[in-house]
């Protein structure tokens, strides 16, 4: 999804993974994935980690996934006002660690468990911790995310922005396998309206033109990219229960590419409440997602 960060971007370090004819690269600025490989083929498109992941790539997005309008939201009967970050549309957008200090807090060559810690700053007055665990073996890349803080009552919610790639196949001779989905209208500033409707997508990739909000449900569901029989499998775990599709038409050194964000809220949700956590002292939480090969 279009999108603006003001924010600065210097060369970030890395974590590579290995086990069997998986590689992986985790990025320790955006707690993300920089790369995914099977046999050297692309699962997810990779980037540069000089600069910021373009379009948010493949990071994780919290304590809020995607946009909250005007950067206003009251909890507990308080007003807070959030940064703009994407000017555009006047939307604070996708959270504190895109950017983020990542700390390694277990590491060995098939696995790495890292953490950001999210201080009180404008709009946001509470501390806490966003963990991600990534274990590489044979039957691909678990990732399990978490969050969880000393404080009473924090709201939360979680994304992952990833970008797949049918094996490096141009995604316009893929095709993409959903779950039923009931679609969210979303405004100009990709805000939700409320409306809603059932909807069946083409699986053709070149067919579509996306950015756009959809609700699978609380329920475990996959997503797959394929081309010819080659791609990409993206299995979400309970509580992810909200996709934004995103179909970039000039991601960096690759041109068009889909992006398959997998929410545990929608946009807004700091401001509407929609399937908002409630983090506290004895109130954690953790979600899984996994990629894997399709041969």
């Amino acid at each position: 999804m279009p999108e603006t960060i003001s924010r600065t971007s210097p060369v970030a370090p890395t974590v590579r993974l290995i086990a069997g004819r998986y590689s992986a690269q985790i990025d320790l600025r955006s707690g993300g994935i920089a790369a995914l490989s099977y046999d050297g083929a692309p699962l997810l498109e990779s980037y540069d980690t000089a600069q910021l992941p373009p379009a948010a790539a493949n990071s994780v997005l919290a304590p809020w996934p995607n946009r909250t309008e005007d950067g206003i939201f009251s909890w507990k009967g308080t007003e807070h006002q959030l940064a703009i970050t994407e000017p555009e549309r006047h939307n604070a957008i996708h959270g504190f660690v895109l950017d983020a200090a990542w700390q390694i807090v277990n590491h060995d060559p098939d696995r790495v468990e890292i953490a950001a810690d999210i201080a009180p700053q404008q709009g946001w007055p509470w501390a806490l911790r966003v963990t991600a665990s990534y274990l590489l073996d044979e039957q691909g890349l678990h990732c399990t995310y978490g969050a969880s803080t000393q404080e009473d009552s924090v709201p939360f919610a979680f994304g992952l922005h990833p970008y797949l790639s049918p094996q490096g196949t141009p995604v316009d001779e893929a095709e993409l396998r959903l779950p039923p989905v009931e679609h969210h209208l979303l405004d100009a500033r990709n805000v939700p309206t409320g409306e809603h409707a059932p909807v069946e997508l083409s699986h053709c990739v070149a067919e579509l033109e996306l950015d756009d909000l959809f609700y699978v449900g609380p329920e475990p569901h996959t997503v797959e990219l394929a081309a010819d029989g080659r791609g990409v499998r993206m299995d979400s775990g309970e509580g992810l229960g909200w996709l934004q599709i995103y179909t970039a038409p000039d991601f960096p050194g690759r041109g068009r590419a889909i992006a398959v964000e997998p929410m545990s809220a929608p946009p807004n949700a700091l401001r509407t409440g929609t399937d908002l956590v409630e983090l506290g002292p004895d109130r954690p939480w953790q979600a899984t997602v996994h990629f894997s090969v399709i041969e």
